[in-house]
């Protein structure tokens, strides 16, 4: 409560004066400056800014657009969702853009461990097969991945990363063996009970 009060009252006495009374969280002075920071990198970089603040005549986007479907690649059918933070489609051109936002504590020249350590091709792929479950009419359009990663330390800096389509076929391998070991789990009828069962040590 004390560290409430030295650094976040102020800033929820001004949302509150300002009529936002349905405050989900406040940021402190520090969560704030890093955010501005990281603000100002993304808008410095020219790649970033064409990525995520323009839009090409003849595309349409959908930020944080949200995925339920229904998966059944292993012949059991399961509920699946997820949520694409930029997607952006030419229906003219038959194209689709996906986009991931990605922070990182390291230097962004160790973003690609990163990706690999996270298996973000993995997140990217089940992203792009639910996308076309959800819009079946641009089943047949072409797909390309791109992730915004910036640097939540240091200079805050920041990069576009094309990801290869090598690296989405390794990302539909890697979710389908998942999917693999659910179904089986679910055959076997395992259960919450047994899950979190208490061990005796």
């Amino acid at each position: 409560i004390a560290k409430f009060e030295k650094e976040g009252k102020a800033y929820y006495d001004y949302l509150v004066m300002v009529g936002d009374k349905d405050l989900n969280f406040v940021l402190t002075s520090k969560q704030k400056e890093l955010v501005e920071r990281c603000v100002n990198s993304l808008k410095s970089n020219p790649n970033v800014v064409k990525e995520i603040f323009e839009l090409e005549d003849g595309w349409e986007r959908n930020n944080e657009f949200e995925l339920y479907w229904k998966e059944s690649i292993t012949g059991l059918e399961m509920d699946c969702k997820g949520m694409i933070d930029i997607l952006d489609i030419s229906h003219a051109k038959k194209k689709v853009i996906i986009k991931d936002f990605k922070t990182t504590s390291k230097s962004i020249s160790k973003y690609k461990e990163a990706f690999e350590f996270w298996h973000t091709n993995r997140q990217l792929a089940f992203y792009a097969n639910g996308l076309k479950k959800v819009m079946p009419e641009i089943s047949d359009y072409k797909v390309k991945f791109k992730v915004i990663a910036i640097e939540t330390t240091g200079l805050n800096e920041c990069r576009v990363f094309d990801i290869s389509e090598e690296q989405i076929l390794k990302g539909i391998d890697e979710y389908t063996v998942l999917l693999d070991e659910i179904a089986e789990g679910r055959e076997c009828n395992w259960s919450n009970e047994f899950i979190y069962q208490n061990e005796i040590i």
